[in-house]
Parts: structure tokens; sequence; C-alpha cells
């Protein structure tokens, strides 16, 4: 649940982010991975956030991934902050289809019953 957050907060602020996970036990509890880095979608690849991450979630690995500032510098001036197409282009398709299937029926809209009271 913390990897999504920080994916999803670099699709916000368009920079280069790490997760790094604790692989332990701790007061009965397990702590661990996986680790990850990130980048915004686009930066390098419309498809995944993903630039390096852990081979398991369980084990002491390191992780490495070549940050290249100035490409993100020049991607971040060609991309404004309001408006990231390569996400757009990821999950809009998904939501409309799923809201879609979910308020019509037979091609028609479906009647929701009146919840006004």
């Amino acid at each position: 649940m913390a990897m999504r957050g920080v994916a999803a907060r670099i699709q916000e602020s368009y920079a280069y982010g790490v997760q790094a996970y604790c692989v332990t036990k701790l007061f009965g509890l397990n702590f661990c991975g996986p680790s990850n880095i990130v980048a915004p979608l686009g930066v390098w690849d419309d498809a995944s956030v993903l630039m390096a991450q852990t081979k398991t979630a369980d084990q002491e690995e390191v992780i490495a991934a070549k940050l290249d500032l100035a490409h993100l510098r020049r991607w971040r001036a060609a991309h404004p902050r309001d408006y990231n197409v390569a996400l757009y282009r990821k999950y809009l398709p998904k939501a409309y289809t799923a809201y879609r299937a979910r308020v019509t029926q037979d091609g028609k809209r479906k009647m929701t019953p009146d919840r006004s009271g």
C-alpha cells in the first residue's frame, strides 16, 4: 500500500521516487518489501513507473537505477504538471469502460431508484 502512494505522488510532482523497505522481524511483526525506484509515467516508458525493483520481498537486496536528472528536467519542461498525457492514456480508458459497464445494460443507461428519501 505504501508503494502505491509513492508511485501516485511522483505523477503529481514529476520526480524520481525511492521506496526502500526494511527487511526484518521486530516485535513479532514481519517488515518486508519489495523496494523500488520509480519515475513518472512517460519519462522512460508510458507503460510502467518501475526503473528497478527487488527480486524478492523478504530478502535483503541492493538495487540501483540510472537517474538522468538532465533528461528529467527536459521532460518536466515539456510536460505541464496539470496535464499528464501518459497517465491519462494508461488509466482513463479503463476507468471509462468500467463506468460504462456499471451504468449501462444492453446499450442503454440503467435506471437507478430515487434515493432522495
